[in-house]
């Protein structure tokens, strides 16, 4: 009841209830908390469920996916396209449409094409990239032809159709002109493709728009400041860095993630867990003696 009114909190009230949690269980609030755009949430019930050794449905995995496409957080999504393959998940057809679409979100074009290419089966789905007429069709005869309002998923999903297709000025003007105020998740799917195509002056154009609505995503700051690099902008990155402290905007640390015995450990960037730090740090002295 409460997974279906999108109820959040109180789905996680009654999930902390049950004493053993099942494999449906951890599907409801792991997808609950993707769709909400709490992605740290879901994957820690992830890693929690690895924990317990209880094997993850095709469902959470395409959970697990939207969280690490949300993140833009391309390692983890590494590791994941890896547990998928190690335990037959890559049979679904939409877990490895998830999986192109992850790589193409983190701005990893080149990983997307080799997801699609080493797919076992192809279905339509997974090739809509190139059919860019096609899918502006069907989404502007939503209204005109059959009444239906678009909804902010739909313009999201026409948004990215546009930008992977390297439409971006295209997809700009789109964006501009909804009827409805866009989140801040649309310009992030353009200023992403900008990063891709080396769009480096409409990139800073849509950072703008994203600072409008939300400039605490440290993210955003970070896109914009590789770019600058890669043209050799330096004071351009430098003002960027800057920004981002005084406006305390923060970026998601990188992480690593082990499987060992069934478990899987994860270690922040910079963490410095000092008793696994000393522990590591031995053992790698030991190894170099030998």
């Amino acid at each position: 009841m409460y997974t279906e009114c999108n109820d959040v909190d109180g789905t996680r009230r009654v999930f902390d209830k049950i004493l053993e949690p099942c494999v449906i269980s951890y599907n409801a609030i792991i997808m609950i908390y993707a769709r909400s755009n709490r992605p740290n949430e879901a994957l820690a019930l992830f890693r929690k469920l690895q924990a317990k050794k209880l094997k993850p449905t095709d469902v959470i995995m395409l959970s697990v996916l939207l969280s690490c496409a949300f993140l833009g957080a391309l390692d983890l999504g590494k590791w994941v396209n890896e547990y998928v393959k190690k335990n037959g998940f890559d049979k679904y057809v939409k877990v490895n449409t998830a999986l192109i679409s992850m790589y193409a979100k983190c701005g990893s074009l080149d990983d997307a094409i080799s997801a699609f290419q080493n797919m076992r089966v192809k279905h339509t789905e997974t090739c809509h990239t190139g059919l860019v007429d096609e899918g502006l069709g069907y989404f502007y005869s939503m209204s005109d032809s059959y009444g239906i309002m678009p909804r902010i998923k739909h313009y999201g999903c026409t948004v990215d159709l546009l930008s992977r297709a390297g439409h971006l000025d295209e997809a700009y003007k789109f964006v501009d002109g909804l009827p409805i105020k866009p989140i801040p998740i649309l310009w992030r799917t353009l200023l992403s493709a900008c990063s891709s195509h080396g769009n480096l002056e409409l990139g800073k154009q849509v950072l703008e728009r994203i600072f409008e609505l939300d400039d605490s995503h440290g993210g955003d700051y970070v896109i914009l400041s590789n770019m600058c690099a890669r043209a050799g902008k330096w004071e351009d990155v430098d003002s960027l860095r800057k920004l981002m402290i005084d406006r305390g905007a923060v970026k998601i640390p990188g992480c690593s993630l082990i499987e060992v015995n069934s478990v899987v450990h994860e270690f922040f960037s910079g963490e410095g867990v000092q008793y696994v730090s000393i522990t590591i740090h031995e053992a790698l002295d030991e190894l170099v003696e030998e």
